[in-house]
């Protein structure tokens, strides 16, 4: 039996980029039973054509194209242009594709259908809601009415695609409030890490003394990075080491008040050497803001620092609380600097013997409820179900 050909699109892919939560969350969703090709594009100028593989041997082609931030005309033209030059590429390979599938930006779910219109295709198209654009709170008149027309074009995807894919129960319930009832088929996929992400060896030599508590991803507002600085502000020697890996609006501020000791900045690592990484660690830290797109989704980097171990510290938003009970780490109020140092004074007391059952706690809980064996079953399913 030939592989189906599954097109995706998906920004986060572009050659050299830093490898994120988004990276991963789309690269675990590709199986080998299937053939998946990843087009990918600049926000930034034009790229040179480049094909490489990831993962297992995943396709990636990374199109000569880059996608406006300016007027919504120059984004028009850009999708227009995307499209076309997709459509021509998988023309000339010959290929059929049996399933589109979009993730995350919305200008890549109106990519795709460009592609499909220019290949005059039935093919159906799945969007993926890594995130909800038209969701966000705003205060400024000029950023409410960006957000008045994202929502405009995420409705249209909620009622064009043929099949929608959500991360929680609860962002199905989000979008369908939002949005009203979609037209397509759903399906909830919960965020979840590849088996051989788990680490099967327990460690008798931790914690470290002090105990290392790794942050890593994205250094934005959202995931906390501000409280983090604010914190460190106060107190430039915390009782713990503080490790940095990734990259950010918060990056350049983090890298002042690191002294390689206390605090380490590190910066962005390929994806596969921060899997390595985290074993070095005894905590892993997500301080996340109360926003909408914190309560809707589960970090990629919390099940990846969980399935290896590491006693999670996590605040008092539901894409965190929704994995994260207190008998498996700690549950810090979202925003408050004063409640993560209360933390680090406690960890640093944590015997042997209480690190490793917390420990313990969340790689069993990876192991029995976020493998991403049954997401592929869904998944194919559903890739049938449309085909």
């Amino acid at each position: 039996m030939s592989k189906m050909v599954v097109i995706h699109i998906s920004q986060d892919f572009t050659y050299g980029k830093p490898q994120l939560g988004g990276y991963g969350r789309i690269l675990n969703t590709l199986d080998s039973t299937q053939r998946h090709i990843i087009y990918t594009i600049s926000n930034r100028d034009k790229l040179e054509r480049k094909n490489f593989s990831v993962g297992s041997g995943f396709e990636v082609r990374q199109m000569p194209a880059f996608m406006s931030t300016g007027s919504f005309r120059e984004r028009l033209i850009c999708i227009r242009n995307v499209g076309d030059l997709i459509a021509e590429d998988i023309r000339s390979l010959g290929l059929k594709p049996n399933v589109f599938f979009g993730h995350s930006q919305l200008v890549n779910f109106y990519i795709l259908s460009r592609v499909k219109r220019q290949l005059a295709s039935e093919t159906p198209l799945i969007w993926e809601f890594n995130a909800i654009w038209g969701g966000i709170n705003v205060n400024s008149l000029k950023n409410r009415l960006v957000i008045k027309i994202m929502r405009y074009f995420e409705r249209k995807i909620v009622k064009s695609a043929d099949a929608l894919i959500f991360q929680t129960t609860a962002a199905e319930e989000w979008i369908q409030k939002l949005y009203g009832r979609a037209n397509g088929k759903k399906l909830i996929i919960t965020n979840a890490v590849p088996e051989s992400a788990l680490n099967s060896n327990a460690s008798v030599a931790k914690p470290s003394t002090p105990p290392k508590v790794l942050v890593n991803g994205l250094f934005d507002s959202m995931n906390g990075l501000g409280v983090l600085v604010e914190y460190l502000k106060k107190h430039p020697k915390p009782p713990v080491e503080l490790h940095f890996y990734g990259s950010g609006p918060w990056g350049e501020e983090l890298k002042s008040l690191a002294n390689g000791k206390e605090v380490v900045y590190h910066g962005p690592v390929p994806r596969n050497v921060m899997q390595e990484e985290y074993l070095k660690f005894d905590f892993h830290l997500i301080p996340r803001l109360k926003r909408v797109e914190a309560d809707l989704f589960i970090p990629s980097k919390l099940l990846e620092a969980m399935a290896k171990g590491l006693v999670p510290i996590v605040s008092t938003v539901r894409g965190m609380t929704d994995v994260v009970e207190p008998e498996d780490g700690y549950i810090i109020e979202a925003g408050k600097a004063v409640a993560m140092a209360e933390v680090f004074e406690e960890i640093v007391g944590l015997s042997q013997g209480a690190w490793m059952i917390r420990s313990e706690r969340c790689r069993t809980k990876v192991r029995n409820l976020y493998i991403w064996g049954e997401n592929h079953k869904k998944l194919a399913n559903l890739y049938a179900e449309l085909s």
